[in-house]
């Protein structure tokens, strides 16, 4: 909007991160053993009153498990991080990374100022929730996956076909103060609050080159489980 007051702001972000990754990958679509994870801060000094101050850190583990080699993998992680200080920011959760058919809750992401967009932190994946299902200055997330091949080197001219199949279980949580899993609705009957699950099964594949992935996934609501969601994204398994 032309009438809009224009906002700039310069702001100082010192940062650090440690990784450690021994992973190694199957001939088809994703890490087949090993292990990686990594620790992450990063924070945003409060020069003035009108300024931004925050401290937000970030860990990662994920291990690889291969139960028959070049065959059958369990994928195990788990995610969390907390942000603090006079400004924190958000976590949002929700959705898969590179979400193409993605879907927000009540349709937007609430960005109060663009430092916020600046500092967007969607946590991923969710499988079955919008993005922005629920949001907090602390989350967690874990997931675990079954993954097997389907069909290997099947070869249609000169391009070899590989789909790789996929169970999956995601869990995810984020709250301010207080961590409240779940509520009753009007009619008596428990909705997921804090805490949300969602399972499902997915197939991975190169499309034109590309990594493409295609989940049916089905939320846990507590009293019942939804209706399947279909998810399409771009981009590796983690």
């Amino acid at each position: 909007n032309p009438e809009e007051t224009s906002l700039s702001q310069m702001l100082f972000v010192p940062g650090g991160k440690y990784v450690h990754d021994n992973v190694l990958y199957n001939a088809f679509y994703s890490p087949e053993r090993g292990s990686r994870y990594y620790l992450d801060f990063k924070g945003v000094p409060k020069f003035s009153k009108s300024g931004r101050g925050f401290m937000t850190a970030t860990a990662d583990y994920r291990t690889y498990i291969p139960v028959i080699d070049n065959y059958l993998t369990v994928a195990l992680r788990g995610s969390a991080g907390s942000s603090f200080g006079p400004d924190p920011t958000n976590f949002f959760l929700g959705g898969a990374d590179n979400w193409i058919n993605a879907s927000f809750k009540d349709g937007y992401l609430p960005f109060d100022d663009p430092v916020d967009f600046a500092f967007m932190q969607v946590e991923t994946p969710l499988r079955g929730w919008p993005i922005n299902q629920i949001n907090g200055r602390n989350f967690f997330v874990s997931n675990l996956e079954l993954r097997f091949p389907i069909i290997v080197a099947v070869v249609t001219g000169p391009v070899p076909v590989f789909l790789q199949g996929s169970l999956f279980y995601d869990i995810g949580g984020a709250w301010n103060d207080r961590f409240i899993v779940k509520y009753k609705d009007e009619n008596g009957k428990y909705q997921p609050e804090d805490l949300l699950m969602s399972t499902g099964v997915g197939i991975r594949s190169f499309i034109f080159g590309l990594p493409l992935k295609f989940d049916i996934a089905w939320r846990n609501n507590y009293d019942k489980w939804s209706e399947p969601y279909w998810l399409i994204s771009l981009g590796m398994d983690w």
